[in-house]
C-alpha cells in the first residue's frame, strides 16, 4: 500500500539513547482490514500496522484511520521499539518493507535504521491469516438501518419511496434483469449508471445498481464463476431487495417497529446492501439511502410509458424521461433513459 505523500513528521521518540540499538531485522506490514469503524461521520475500513522481529514473533500492531496513516506508522513504530508484545525494548538496525511509499516514509524519519524496500514473506502470512479472521466476522449483515449514520426520518422517507416502488410490481412491467436503465442524477454525482431490475421469475425481488456497463458485465460474468466454481469477480455495486417478514432479522423487525417505518406488506421488507470490489458488505451511509429513495421514486412513474418502454428493450428505439423526485432532505432531478 503506497502512502498519499511522503513528509517528515516529528522525530520518532525511539530514535533517543534510552532505548538499546540492536543488530536486528524487522519487518513492517500494512494491510487494509475487511471490516468497517463507525462512529462520527460515514464508517470506514481501518489499516491494519504490523511489525515483527527476526525470529517471526508480532511485536506491534495499529489500527489506523486511513487519513491519518503516515502519521500512525511513525508513532507505532515509536510505540514497538518503546513497549514491543514480545521481548525487550530496542531499536532495530534494519526494517523491511513491501510498500516504496512506506519505506520512503520511513527513511524520513528514522535515524541509524536502515530501511529497506522488498518482499516481506513472514508479515504477509500474518496478515493473511489476520484478516482472513476478520473477514469470518465482517461477513454479516448490519443489524441496524442507521449504523452507517443516516436519520431516522430519512430512512422513513425511503421506506415510504420503497412501499410505492413494490405495490407498482415494476418487475411485472420490465422484461427481464438485461432490460436495463441507465440513470444520471446530477446533484448526487451519478452520471449513466446502470440500473437492472430483478424478481421477474417471482422471487428475489428488487434492483441492483451498478457504476457502469462494465460493472453490470463483470457482475453476469461473476455470477457464471460461481456457478463453474471458478473464483469471481465480483464488483462494487448497490441492491436494493425486498424480502419477506420471516426472512428478516428480529433486530430490524424490533428496529422498523419501533420507529413505525412504513411497509407495503409481509413480502415487501426492503433491505440495502452496499458490496465492494472485495465482496465485502459494508455498513449503508446516507448517500446510499438518497441514491435509493431517488431511483425507488423515479422508476415508478416511467413505467406508465410501459409501450414505449417495451419498444425501445425489444426493437432499439429511444426512450428517455426526466423528472424532479422529492426525495428526503432536498428534490433531485433523475434523468432514466432505456440502454437499448
Amino acid at each position: 500500500m503506497a502512502t498519499s505523500r511522503q513528509r517528515k513528521t516529528r522525530a520518532p521518540r525511539a530514535s533517543r539513547a534510552s532505548i538499546a540499538h540492536r543488530a536486528t531485522a524487522w519487518q513492517c506490514g500494512v494491510a487494509q482490514l475487511p471490516g468497517y469503524v463507525g462512529g462520527e461521520g460515514e464508517p470506514f475500513r481501518p489499516v491494519g500496522i504490523f511489525w515483527m522481529n527476526e525470529d517471526g514473533m508480532l511485536i506491534g500492531t495499529q489500527v489506523a484511520h486511513p487519513d491519518s496513516l503516515e502519521d500512525q506508522i511513525i508513532i507505532s513504530l515509536e510505540q514497538v521499539m518503546a513497549r514491543p508484545l514480545a521481548g525487550v525494548p530496542q531499536r532495530p538496525s534494519r526494517i523491511r518493507v513491501k510498500s516504496p511509499g512506506i519505506a520512503a516514509l520511513l527513511q524520513a524519519n528514522t535515524v541509524g535504521i536502515d530501511i529497506v524496500c522488498g518482499p516481506t514473506p513472514e508479515v504477509d502470512e500474518a496478515l493473511r491469516a489476520m484478516t482472513e479472521a476478520f473477514a469470518a466476522d465482517a461477513d454479516q449483515l448490519t443489524d441496524s438501518y442507521l449504523s452507517g449514520g443516516a436519520d431516522p426520518k430519512q430512512v422513513a422517507s425511503l421506506f415510504d419511496a420503497a412501499a410505492g416502488f413494490y405495490r407498482a410490481q415494476p418487475w411485472r412491467v420490465i422484461p427481464d434483469d438485461q432490460s436495463l436503465f441507465e440513470v444520471t442524477i446530477t446533484e448526487l454525482g451519478i452520471r449513466n449508471w446502470i440500473i437492472s431490475t430483478i424478481g421477474q421469475m417471482g422471487q428475489n425481488f428488487g434492483l441492483a445498481v451498478f457504476q457502469s456497463i462494465d460493472y453490470f458485465d463483470r457482475f453476469v460474468h461473476a455470477a457464471t464463476d460461481i456457478e463453474g466454481d471458478r473464483e469471481p469477480d465480483v464488483p462494487a455495486y448497490l441492491s436494493i431487495n425486498f424480502e419477506s417478514r420471516g426472512d428478516m432479522p428480529p433486530a430490524l423487525l424490533e428496529e422498523i417497529t419501533r420507529h413505525r417505518w412504513p411497509v407495503a406488506d409481509a413480502r415487501g421488507y426492503p433491505w440495502i446492501l452496499c458490496i465492494e470490489e472485495d465482496a465485502l458488505t459494508r455498513p449503508v451511509a446516507p448517500r446510499d439511502i438518497q441514491i435509493a429513495e431517488s431511483l425507488l421514486r423515479a422508476i415508478p412513474p416511467a413505467l406508465q410509458d410501459r409501450k414505449a418502454l417495451l419498444a425501445a428493450w425489444q426493437r432499439g428505439t429511444p426512450w428517455e424521461r426526466t423528472q424532479t423526485i422529492a426525495i428526503f432532505d432536498s428534490p433531485v432531478t433523475v434523468s432514466l433513459r432505456a440502454r437499448v
